[in-house]
């Protein structure tokens, strides 16, 4: 699997997005695009406190919200 795409960030999307990055896979989320921004933040503010109390861990957040993008299924 190389990417995963999310439809929706509330509870369950939103840690589904989030470990799915650590799991470093590209994650597309679908969001209208004025909260698209929000749910990013979001899940960066987790991701930072997720790492925050683990020294050397540096960079690690910012990698895994590197990998979310905002994105459309087509069939």
């Amino acid at each position: 699997m190389r990417c995963v795409f999310v439809v929706g960030t509330r509870m369950m999307g939103h840690g589904i997005a989030e470990v799915a990055a650590l799991a470093t896979h590209e994650v597309y989320i679908r969001r209208e695009p004025r909260y698209f921004e929000q749910s990013r933040g979001r899940i960066k503010w987790s991701l930072e406190k997720l790492f925050e109390n683990q020294r050397g861990v540096g960079g690690e957040s910012d990698k895994a919200y590197a990998k979310l993008r905002r994105g459309y299924l087509s069939f």
